[in-house]
């Protein structure tokens, strides 16, 4: 699991070891695909700007046709054993801690830059717990509220008590914390094929379903200060939900969307239960 701390490096974690790449210059290369000749491959190089060719020597080779690279990639700057085995997902939190949820465990230890363990949150009753990577209300400058899913249902947790202060009666793959205007939502992404539920947490109800299927990554992004963009959920299959916006000459196109969406929704969740 690659995991990221802060701007200054990133690590990766697996069977209890973590290598770590500081974030210096000397590590940050953008690449680029370049088309040689293999029978004038030294004049093609020779038209390369100096600074913009990484010399990795043994470990980058090219193909016989001349049309890839590849490479090993940089050493890591550190190499360590940590207590911890590798995580399902990692929550971002604010301060630079990070949440960590495994599949065989139904508690979710909190961990410092430094991996080492400050806190750990109880409550669920089952395992397969999910994590989304940005899983408070930060932006709206709220660091306490943490949100967290399991097969059954979805806790929003008080970071300051460690318990959870709401839970969702809901089975969901995850649940997505969603700002709009200053309040808080959440939005679950149900299991076999039934949708998305929006859910106010002011008023601890549901508002509304979306048709997103359960294999669908969503992502939201909200509104830019000094902006007057609307957040938007967006999905992984090219969808886009607009908040705060209202389009009342599209009103028949949009039933019109949501109706055919539902349709091969539901079309799909047949053709899988059968």
């Amino acid at each position: 699991n690659i995991i990221v701390f802060g701007s200054e490096r990133i690590g990766y974690l697996k069977n209890g070891i973590i290598q770590e790449w500081g974030l210096s210059e000397a590590n940050r290369h953008d690449g680029v695909r370049r088309m040689v000749s293999m029978s004038n491959i030294e004049n093609d190089l020779s038209q390369w700007n100096e600074h913009e060719v990484i010399n990795l020597s043994d470990d980058t080779w090219m193909d016989d046709t001349g049309e890839a690279e590849v490479t090993a990639g940089v050493k890591p700057d550190s190499i360590r054993v940590v207590d911890i085995y590798t995580p399902s997902s990692v929550g971002y939190l604010p301060n630079g801690m990070l949440a960590f949820a495994h599949l065989d465990s139904s508690q979710i230890p909190i961990y410092d830059q430094n991996l080492r363990e400050v806190s750990r949150l109880v409550g669920f009753g089952g395992d397969e717990i999910e994590i989304v990577q940005r899983p408070t209300f930060e932006r709206i400058g709220d660091n306490d509220t943490f949100v967290a899913s399991d097969r059954s249902c979805v806790k929003i947790f008080d970071l300051r008590s460690g318990k959870a202060e709401m839970t969702i009666q809901q089975k969901c793959v995850s649940s997505e914390p969603i700002i709009v205007s200053g309040a808080k939502f959440v939005c679950n992404r149900l299991r076999s094929g039934k949708g998305a539920m929006m859910w106010d947490l002011r008023s601890q109800r549901p508002l509304y379903s979306l048709p997103i299927s359960a294999d669908t990554e969503i992502a939201w992004v909200p509104a830019l200060d000094g902006t007057s963009k609307p957040p938007i959920l967006m999905t992984s299959k090219g969808e886009c939900y607009k908040y705060g916006i209202d389009y009342p000459q599209d009103d028949e196109w949009e039933h019109k969307s949501a109706v055919n969406a539902w349709a091969n929704l539901e079309k799909n969740d047949k053709s899988n239960d059968a």
